[in-house]
């Protein structure tokens, strides 16, 4: 296991992070998950998880949180989790990082995976503008969604979803400039 200094050194990181980032496969700590992404890292111990954190924490102001998971997950493996807010500004920033990871990763941006919903694709900022929920109301309609899906297979009732909602409550919504 290598042993990382105080301050990080051009590629002190170097096989000790696995390149699949995963988005939105754990709940939010902070906040609502209609608000916020979790992005989660694998990295190979808690050393290295404690000098990512702190990498991320330090390095871009719209990390709203990074935490390590208290214990070995994978093999051995630890997750990073970083935190940011749900907004169409997600992939640009998301990419930043794992261009910027390179320096200690020997990783290149391009060769990272990106794991949303079990499944893994190519890393890039096109692929994440398509695949991501990148709005509050996006993510409710998604879940809501989901949930309707679930109760017309058991024969309940569905629910309006925010798309349905009556046409003079969405102009008032946006006369009031919360829409």
């Amino acid at each position: 296991m290598k042993v990382l200094t105080e301050s990080l050194k051009y590629k002190d990181m170097k096989e000790q992070v696995t390149p699949i980032l995963g988005i939105d496969e754990f709940k939010s700590r902070i906040g609502n998950d209609s608000d916020i992404i979790v992005l989660n890292f694998i990295v190979a111990s808690s050393a290295v998880g404690n000098d990512l954190v702190d990498w991320l924490e330090r390095g871009y102001d719209w990390v709203i949180d990074a935490e390590i998971s208290p214990g070995e997950v994978l093999d051995k493996k630890f997750y990073v989790f970083a935190e940011m807010n749900r907004r169409s500004t997600a992939p640009r920033r998301i990419m930043e990082v794992l261009e910027d990871l390179f320096t200690l990763t020997d990783i290149k941006a391009e060769d990272w995976e990106i794991s949303i919903d079990n499944e893994k694709h190519p890393a890039s900022q096109e692929f994440l503008e398509k695949a991501m929920l990148l709005s509050p109301m996006k993510y409710k309609q998604s879940m809501e969604g989901e949930l309707n899906e679930w109760r017309e297979r058991a024969g309940l009732k569905t629910v309006p979803l925010y798309d349905e909602l009556d046409q003079d409550l969405l102009n008032f919504q946006r006369q009031a400039g919360i829409r």
